[in-house]
């Protein structure tokens, strides 16, 4: 018999196969004892069969070793396999280290983009989507109530409810489970009226709260129902992880220990666990206590008003119960309650419309958002810009790596020629990219604390109690970007590095062409322009929007004036004769403060524009002896203030005169009005010495007009607003807790505020000290989410440039590089120096116009949509899309200038000499 050769197994053309080698095995050992029974003397057919005997049965035999095989086989592919991606890796790192420059660019970038991105997305998440730490959040339904009113002057919706609304639901809407409330009021530690800096916040809820959220104590006992009934004393708080620990350094004696709330003693019963943090993002009560302290705290009003709209109800459906069928329900009962007696004494514009009224479920597993509308828009805006640039970077470290791959041509020759597939080079450059994206998203998680505290500083909320430690949840959008980030850096210079291969392997003129025209860079480049004419365009729109909100007229001058409140101290009940003495020291406090060195001016008021509500009063016309009733002619707000506060705030007396100290509560009462008001009541007529009432009984003459002045809104026009002397009594009962000093000074509102604390303790007046502030900072935070944008979209749209300008940098060097002997040729043939800078700027232009092609339309797009947020700007601001277009053709041909006059001054000799 023919032996077959021993290394045809080891030979094998196609890899290892265990069956063959298996099959191989058996034949020589069969033929071994062929031979050895035929050299005995047995025939061949008989040698054979005894052979098979003596083997036993081979097709059990045959499959377990063939298995056996199979694993063996695999185990040391799977070797192989790993060490391949090891030296991948590897060589990966030598590559990136070789190249230390554009590494270390393409690292910085990864980690500005891939940090502000975490950044984002955690504000994001922390504040509007995070599932609270409670059982079975997505149960969860926030209640709010929306109506017009019977008058149909306005459109209010509401995210809350009433209390006696809240009964109204708990006791007849079936669809719920159960349902709890908070209330948006605020119990302060101390005094009524004191100041409270540094001071605890209790926030109000019913006794089933936690019990509802399946939230329990970490120390004692959590509020109860009883607490909320009557069954108990009420006088009872449950203090937050961060309250026990900043004022008792988790003492577990905290149970037991008092704390006075508005002049209340409230004994804490509990502790709450850390992850508990309330159901309103970005808030953090240092105390919880029962809403039927309400009562005492703030007067039975505050329960039993159904025009006092503070609780946000929060329930859970009954199993089986939909949204939709909820909904619908509370369709049904909600105008029942709005009809009821108790709105019938509420005046039309305030009284709720049946109608109209109704009852709005959504879903509440995040919690209740502190957002603003305004402030929302403001954070996804800067995702969206944040992405924007994060897709910038990608594009710009593809870049880097399409130029810096031009080095390795004769790398991937070789590897071209040694049989390396698409797949291995494309997996060494993903490799490579996947190893820089790794490393830069390691460092953009160590930056997103800092990002964090520059968005945060940003919209004013560094001092919000927000968890924004690193989750699962965080990790794995980190994750996502990174291996995003990573294909998209990766996949181009990786099809870029295979044509490199494949032309310097054959390196035909049309090869050569191709290469030379670099497409993939100048599409990624033109893609990069793009995008940051709409970052650019976006940016210049709320740049002249905000420019248009500064230059509007405030009617009043907000520099150099200092508010500080000043409250009734804790034994006076505002309600009965504290308002007299809280104005009258005030007075007295303005007036001992005039000659102060340092104050321009000292007046008081009870209300301040940017800084308050209003007051707002029904006016009617008084003509003579005319019957008081009908329609009122106009609503206006009601500032009462001192003689001096129009020479204080500079605001414009245009008719009659202003008050004197003459004007007090032996004088009639007397008024001064707004232009726009003054209009709105008596037409061209002179309204000085006219009459208005705000009641059957009380009538007030007009004796002065002002010019209009902002209040509330700087964006909306002037409101109506009526003055009345602070020395008189207020007519109609109309009262405001505190009263304000103004103070003209080049003193810091801390300084100012120090000065009034030690007058008030020199004079020993009954008046306490709150908190002061800057009239001008107290206006600018009322445009601060346009500012916000404004800053946030110039930063972006300068990074954008920045990485326009790498981009269009790097290609541009690259081009100059790789028609190096071309343009050493045109020199030599007499091609002046200007004209090779010509010839490179040209080019560069070219990019940039492509870019701005297609980023033109884009932007005109994303203007469109930005403009409602850009303030009196049209959706196609021509101006904003002109300078955008024009600082990119600049920044194109500034980032082109370095290689262009690089190339001019080569000497053509030694070029095609190198060459």
């Amino acid at each position: 018999m023919k032996s077959e050769p021993v290394w045809r197994r080891y030979l094998r053309f196609w890899g290892p196969s265990a069956a063959d080698d298996v099959d191989d095995e058996f034949a020589f050992h069969i033929r071994t004892t062929i031979e050895e029974l035929t050299r005995q003397g047995m025939s061949p057919d008989q040698a054979r069969g005894e052979a098979l005997r003596r083997f036993g049965p081979i097709g059990s035999v045959r499959k377990e070793c063939t298995m056996i095989g199979q694993r063996q086989i695999e185990r040391a592919s799977r070797v192989e396999y790993l060490v391949g991606w090891w030296r991948d890796l590897v060589y990966a790192a030598r590559v990136l280290r070789a190249a230390k420059a554009s590494s270390a660019t393409a690292f910085l970038i990864l980690a500005v983009g891939i940090g502000a991105s975490t950044a984002v997305f955690t504000l994001l998440d922390r504040l509007l989507y995070k599932p609270l730490p409670v059982a079975n959040p997505s149960e969860l339904v926030r209640v709010g109530a929306s109506f017009e009113t019977v008058d149909g002057a306005r459109n209010t919706t509401n995210g809350s409810l009433t209390y006696p609304g809240y009964l109204f639901l708990r006791d007849n809407a079936a669809s719920f489970a159960a349902l709890v409330v908070e209330a948006d009021l605020v119990a302060r530690e101390g005094e009524p009226g004191a100041s409270t800096s540094g001071g605890a916040e209790a926030h109000p809820v019913s006794g089933n709260f936690f019990e509802f959220l399946g939230v329990s104590s970490l120390l004692g006992r959590t509020l109860i129902p009883d607490d909320d009934t009557g069954a108990s004393d009420w006088r009872v708080a449950m203090a937050s992880y961060a309250f026990w620990t900043r004022r008792f350094d988790q003492s577990p004696g905290v149970v037991g220990e008092t704390v006075n709330l508005r002049g209340v003693p409230f004994t804490i019963v509990g502790v709450l666990p850390p992850e508990f943090r309330g159901t309103s993002k970005g808030r953090n009560p240092d105390l919880y206590i029962p809403v039927a302290a309400l009562a005492e705290l703030f007067g039975p009003d505050t329960l039993q008003s159904v025009g006092f709209r503070t609780f946000r109800p929060m329930g859970r459906l009954r199993d089986g119960v939909s949204l939709t069928e909820a909904r619908s329900e509370t369709d049904r009962l909600w105008p029942e309650f709005v009809a009821s007696a108790a709105f019938a004494s509420r005046p039309d514009r305030f009284r709720p419309d049946p109608a109209t009224a109704r009852i709005e479920i959504e879903n509440g597993a995040a919690g209740y958002a502190t957002l603003g509308e305004e402030r929302r828009t403001s954070l996804l805006l800067l995702a969206v810009i944040v992405a924007t640039i994060a897709l910038i970077g990608c594009i710009n470290v593809a870049c880097l790596l399409l130029a810096r791959g031009t080095a390795r041509r004769n790398e991937m020759a070789i590897r071209v020629s040694l049989g390396a597939g698409v797949a291995r080079i494309l997996r060494q450059s993903l490799i490579e990219s996947c190893l820089l994206t790794t490393a830069g998203t390691i460092a953009g998680l160590v930056l997103s604390p800092s990002f964090q505290s520059i968005i945060l500083a940003g919209l004013r909320w560094g001092d919000r109690p927000l968890d924004l430690a690193l989750d699962g949840r965080v990790l794995a959008f980190t994750a996502g970007v990174a291996l995003s980030t990573g294909m998209v850096c990766g996949l181009a210079p990786a099809f870029h590095l295979l044509l490199l291969g494949r032309t310097a392997m054959n390196p035909s003129p049309a090869g050569n062409r191709t290469l030379a025209s670099f497409t993939s860079g100048k599409a990624l480049v033109a893609t990069e322009v793009a995008l940051s004419l709409v970052l650019v365009a976006g940016a210049a729109m709320f740049l002249r929007g905000f420019q248009n909100i500064r230059s509007i007229p405030l009617g009043f001058d907000a520099q150099d004036v200092s508010v500080v409140r000043i409250g009734p101290p804790g034994n006076l009940d505002l309600f009965a004769d504290g308002h007299r003495i809280l104005n009258t020291q005030s007075v007295s406090l303005a007036e001992s403060l005039a000659s102060t060195p340092g104050f321009d001016g000292v007046t008081v008021a009870d209300t301040i524009p940017f800084n308050d509500g209003a007051v707002m009063y029904n006016l009617w016309v008084s003509e003579g002896d005319a019957a008081f009733g009908g329609p009122p002619a106009a609503d206006a707000g009601v500032i009462r203030a001192d003689h001096n506060y129009l020479d204080v705030m500079a605001i414009g007396l245009i008719a009659g005169r202003w008050f004197t100290p003459r004007d007090d509560r032996s004088a009639p009462l007397v008024g001064v009005i707004g232009q726009t008001l003054a209009r709105q009541l008596f037409g061209n007529r002179n309204p000085v010495g006219r009459r208005i009432r705000i009641s059957a009984d009380t009538a007030i003459e007009i004796v002065g007009v002002t010019a209009d002045i902002k209040h509330r809104n700087i964006k909306q026009p002037a409101p109506n607003v009526l003055y009345l002397p602070i020395r008189q009594a207020p007519p109609g009962g109309a009262l405001s807790g505190d009263t304000k000093l103004q103070v003209r000074t080049r003193m810091t509102p801390e300084q100012v505020a120090t000065v009034v604390e030690n007058e008030v303790g020199e004079s020993r007046l009954q008046v306490t000290v709150g908190t002061a502030s800057a009239l001008e900072d107290d206006v600018g935070a009322n445009y601060s989410d346009d500012r916000i944008r404004m800053q946030a979209t110039l930063v972006f749209g300068v990074l954008a440039l920045l990485l326009s300008a790498a981009g269009i940098y790097g290609l541009m060097a690259y081009a100059v590089a790789r028609r190096r002997p071309e343009l050493a040729v045109r020199m030599a043939i007499g091609s002046t120096a200007a004209g090779i800078v010509r010839l490179v700027l040209t080019d560069s232009l070219k990019t940039v116009a492509l870019g701005l092609l297609i980023g033109i339309p884009a932007a005109l797009v994303a203007m469109r949509v930005l403009a409602r947020f850009a303030y009196q700007l049209t959706p196609t601001d021509p101006a904003s899309l002109i300078a955008a277009t024009t600082i990119l053709i600049l920044t194109g041909l500034l980032a082109a200038a370095g290689p262009a006059f690089r190339a001019a001054r080569a000497n053509p000799a030694e070029t095609v000499r190198a060459e």
